[in-house]
């Protein structure tokens, strides 16, 4: 699983950045098997003027070719990281229970399972 942070602001520290790539990883180890690719994106919707601004985008490439995208916002980055987290979360464990729901069952030997038959 690779992780990407991206900060569109070049206002946001080195320590902030891996600070969010390892909340991520944390978050999002269950589910490395599904998961090929996370890029988080950081951006100022106002600019400089403050107030509740900043998002945050979580684009998740899940293995089978599906993606899923989440938009957060808070009052400053680590609220809008952690808002955006949370709902990727329930999105992803949403999209694999789905997934899960379609997946074709196992395919049984039906010779083994048939009943002997017995000629006279």
């Amino acid at each position: 699983m690779k992780i990407e942070v991206v900060d569109r602001t070049k206002r946001m520290t080195h320590a902030f950045k891996k600070l969010c790539e390892q909340r991520v990883q944390s978050t999002f180890d269950r589910f490395r098997h599904a998961i090929h690719h996370i890029s988080m994106t950081f951006s100022d919707v106002n600019g400089p003027r403050g107030g509740v601004d900043k998002s945050c985008r979580l684009m998740i490439d899940m293995d089978g070719s599906s993606v899923l995208v989440v938009y957060g916002r808070g009052e400053d980055f680590e609220k809008a990281s952690m808002n955006v987290t949370r709902r990727s979360l329930q999105s992803i464990t949403r999209s694999l229970q789905k997934a899960s729901q379609f997946r074709r069952p196992p395919k049984k030997d039906l010779e083994a399972e048939s009943p002997a038959v017995e000629t006279a």
